[in-house]
């Protein structure tokens, strides 16, 4: 933790009040570092942030976690006056040791949110942690808030490490949220499921994907389902319901990806039976472009035992160019 030590004269405060009080924020350009010392966090070092540290070193102003952070200009894990007196320096371009100052990216890289298993035992404890394509970048976060179904579990967290004790069964969100020194956030989540440790063959879908891959070879939009325990080989069953009268009056009877429109005493929707295929194409020109619709899938084991019924809501909003 750093701490504030006092001993600062009273005409540095008072030019230190006047410099504030006179400063006006301009247009700038997108930040892409926050210096040390730089505790309005406007991308510049100024003599305003000067001011704003003996402020705090009076005990006029109080800083949060992050703006001593950056106010420690030597990195000594004080706020003193030798901090305002580097930053004047700098200021005034006289030479400081290279040790001093630097910077901060305004930005963090994404982060992931990992554990070892997908699917858990009820009453199991569970490791999660937090990892960044550019791992420095963990070094500027100074705080993690750890969600379970949105619930928050821990606040002000600093260690990257959390762990959660499923008490009931079913699925689960598990989210966590970076606060970065610089005032940005990243966001990463991860779903769970937790099963009966006393019945573990019974075939347990745990997570179903709408995943919309735009890219230059125009694939589809696709379905992915996540099926444990049970006896393999798996096949799924898909229905797509949400179909609007336009949807049912121009479509031609034809299969698109086995899907086909079906219409019953349950309305009418997009139907495809019993396959061994749990990744398998949406078939998006059966239905409206940017319309929601809802997927759902039911999963059966080799011995014929059926999952529970997985629903996801999507937008269909990925269309195919012509080449």
């Amino acid at each position: 933790m750093i701490k504030v030590t006092k001993g600062i004269t009273s005409f540095l405060l008072v030019l230190s009040l006047i410099c504030v009080s006179i400063f006006i924020t301009a247009a700038v350009p997108e930040i892409q570092t926050i210096p040390f010392g730089d505790v309005d966090f406007d991308g510049y070092l100024t003599i305003t942030d000067g001011g704003m540290i003996q402020q705090s070193l009076a005990s006029i102003r109080s800083f949060s976690d992050r703006e001593k952070y950056i106010a420690d200009f030597d990195h000594d894990d004080l706020i003193s006056v030798i901090d305002v007196t580097l930053i004047q320096m700098k200021l005034a371009k006289i030479v400081i040791p290279d040790e001093y100052g630097g910077s901060i990216p305004a930005t963090l890289s994404p982060i992931r949110l990992e554990t070892d298993n997908a699917v858990v035992y009820s009453g199991e404890k569970i490791k999660y942690t937090v990892s960044s394509d550019i791992e420095e970048d963990l070094e500027y976060i100074y705080k993690y808030e750890f969600y379970v179904n949105h619930e928050l579990m821990q606040k002000n967290y600093e260690d990257n490490v959390f762990y959660h004790t499923f008490d009931g069964l079913g699925s689960y969100i598990v989210e966590v949220i970076a606060y970065s020194y610089s005032g940005y956030s990243v966001r990463s989540g991860i779903d769970m499921f937790a099963v009966d440790e006393n019945d573990p063959d019974k075939i347990q879908f745990y997570n179903l994907i709408y995943s919309n891959n735009r890219n230059e070879y125009n694939d589809p939009a696709t379905f992915t389902s996540y099926v444990r325990f049970g006896k393999a080989p798996y096949q799924y069953c898909y229905k797509i319901t949400g179909l609007s009268e336009e949807d049912i009056a121009a479509d031609d009877g034809s299969e698109l990806y086995g899907f086909y429109l079906v219409t019953d005493e349950n309305g009418s929707y997009l139907y495809r039976d019993y396959c061994d295929k749990g990744w398998i194409p949406s078939p998006m020109d059966k239905m409206t472009y940017g319309k929601q619709y809802t997927m759902s899938v039911t999963v059966k084991d080799a011995d014929g035992n059926l999952s529970e019924t997985r629903t996801i809501d999507f937008v269909n909003d990925w269309k195919a160019t012509v080449n």
